[in-house]
């Protein structure tokens, strides 16, 4: 309850551009997802998490959350989410346009 709680307000800030504070409850979900042992929830943190960081141009910190991300639907067979996780880090992969 506590972990989804502070999810919906990393949700929050993301949607209003405070990444930085978006951050910061996403990592204290991530603690709790993890120290419970909810998979599921631990996936979507560390995707959501991606999200954030790769909006703060922080790409290496971001692929390595997609990365553990999509480890987690790998193991949890949810296809989808894996497809979703792929999409991300292939797209941080690609070359830069200037």
């Amino acid at each position: 309850m506590i972990g989804q709680s502070l999810a919906n307000l990393a949700n929050a800030y993301f949607s209003l551009g405070q990444y930085q504070q978006a951050i910061e409850f996403l990592q204290q979900s991530l603690d709790i997802a993890t120290e419970i042992g909810d998979r599921n929830s631990e996936a979507i943190a560390w995707f959501n998490l991606g999200e954030a960081l790769e909006n703060l141009n922080r790409e290496s910190d971001a692929l390595g959350a997609y990365r553990n991300a999509r480890e987690l639907y790998q193991a949890m067979g949810l296809d989808a989410d894996v497809q979703d996780c792929n999409n991300a880090i292939e797209r941080l992969s690609q070359p830069k346009t200037l």
